[in-house]
């Protein structure tokens, strides 16, 4: 078979559009990763502007914070204040129950229930008592001291020292004499008031007491002397009633202070002393 030019030509463009086609309906669709990509790349390549980058350091700052400052769960919490709170009254139990031994040991309160004392005390007076004083000091003639009553030790009296260990104490026409000696007593009121005579040599722990409204005390004169360790303390002030509050005059002359009654002396608990 032969054909002419121009038939061959033809039949050649005709082949040639066929194959166009073909390759045009089997051509597959471009990849899309690689334009993923390549955008991916240029945002992460592009530099983000200034509100982006404050943004993400406050939202970064708002989550440590709140990482910081995340409270405890509710139990434990509620735990923790319970123990806190018991731990604090405990500590305050345990600090005043040291406190009040310590005031116990060092400090005494009792009541004046008899007038032996006059002018100097009277009774229904508040008194302070130190108890280690005269343990650390040598009581001195003319104090004034709280002591157990040598013949009921469950009583307790106040007097003033007029002799000391080793003296020897006698009255003359009510007159105080130590070894022979006449000792004055400026604690007395100016009122001279009878004594009954009498002679007492005293041992090496021992000590002669008085009361100072001499006519009216039961002392060393009538039942001897008394043993040092029955003495609880030395007198150091009144201080109820408000008006009579004061040290205790241990050696210059008393200053006669009128007795007060008031109903709040009953609210004031204290030992007694006679």
């Amino acid at each position: 078979m032969y054909y002419n030019e121009a038939a061959l030509k033809s039949m050649i463009l005709n082949a040639q559009e066929h194959l166009g086609r073909e390759q045009q309906l089997v051509e597959p669709e471009p990849e899309q990763t690689w334009e993923v990509e390549q955008e991916s790349g240029s945002e992460r390549d592009a530099p983000l502007p200034l509100s982006a980058i404050e943004q993400e350091a406050d939202s970064k700052d708002d989550k440590d914070e709140q990482e910081e400052i995340e409270p405890l769960p509710q139990t434990q919490t509620g735990r923790t204040g319970f123990k806190s709170l018991l731990f604090d009254i405990l500590e305050t139990l345990f600090l005043t129950i040291i406190i009040y031994a310590v005031l116990s040991t060092l400090v005494g309160r009792y009541k004046v229930l008899s007038v032996s004392m006059e002018p100097t005390l009277h009774e229904g007076q508040y008194l302070l008592i130190s108890k280690q004083t005269h343990k650390v000091w040598p009581l001195k003639r003319g104090d004034v001291v709280v002591f157990r009553y040598p013949r009921d030790p469950k009583k307790n009296y106040i007097k003033r020292v007029i002799g000391l260990p080793g003296e020897k104490v006698s009255f003359q026409d009510s007159k105080l004499y130590i070894d022979g000696e006449l000792v004055p007593e400026p604690w007395l009121s100016r009122q001279i008031q009878p004594s009954r005579g009498g002679e007492w040599q005293l041992g090496e722990d021992e000590y002669f007491v008085m009361g100072d409204n001499r006519s009216n005390s039961s002392d060393s004169r009538a039942w001897g002397a008394v043993n040092s360790p029955l003495i609880i303390g030395k007198a150091l002030l009144c201080y109820w009633p408000f008006e009579c509050w004061g040290l205790i005059q241990h050696g210059p002359t008393p200053t006669p202070v009128s007795p007060l009654v008031s109903p709040l002396t009953n609210l004031l608990p204290a030992g007694t002393v006679l």
